[in-house]
């Protein structure tokens, strides 16, 4: 479960003990890393001693329920007027926006070819783990910034400059990460 989800999980889940119905979509995690929505819906049997003995319920996919990020379609034109390479993701990573030059920085000729990319073509096997592990949390955890070393289409690394933060829906309930990256190859490579 999506960390900034498990509060009221936990507390649904309580109540669901207590004898009350739960029904709750959240964002829970795939082995591969891939954040998903899910809608759980659940009810508590007790037993003739009043003690709950099994819980039944239904987990279903509820991610192709959510609606895109508003700011998506407000400045599409804008994104991609600018030089800046930007690019929206989904919590667990999807690529749901990206503008030409972010397309560009990759060494992918085309949006819809680089729509189809994930973090880990991005970025270089060798930092993989630390990226799984430390950088990743630390994007969904709000404003974030650093330098990094990523890889391009053809293998090649580019260095780049990337800050992201968060996009809520309408209650503020964080659907996506929005990142803004700008190529320091030369400055990357000089410091190497």
């Amino acid at each position: 479960i999506h960390p900034s989800d498990r509060d009221r999980i936990q507390t649904a889940f309580e109540r669901l003990l207590n004898g009350e119905p739960m029904a709750e979509v959240y964002r829970t995690f795939r082995r591969d890393g891939q954040m998903r929505w899910v809608r759980e819906t659940a009810f508590a049997r007790k037993n003739p001693d009043g003690e709950v003995d099994r819980i039944i319920g239904l987990i279903s996919d509820a991610d192709a329920q959510r609606p895109a990020p508003r700011p998506i379609i407000e400045y599409r034109l804008l994104l991609e007027e600018i030089p800046t390479a930007v690019s929206i993701r989904d919590l667990g990573g999807k690529l749901v926006y990206c503008n030409s030059a972010y397309a560009r920085l990759f060494g992918y000729e085309s949006i819809p070819e680089v729509m189809r990319t994930s973090y880990a073509d991005l970025v270089p096997p060798d930092a993989w783990n630390v990226f799984k592990e430390e950088l990743h949390p630390k994007m969904l955890a709000g404003p974030w910034c650093a330098e990094l070393k990523l890889r391009r289409k053809d293998s090649s690394l580019v260095y780049v400059s990337k800050s992201t933060n968060l996009i809520g829906d309408h209650d503020g309930t964080p659907i996506a990460v929005y990142a803004i990256l700008s190529d320091i190859t030369e400055r990357g490579n000089a410091e190497e």
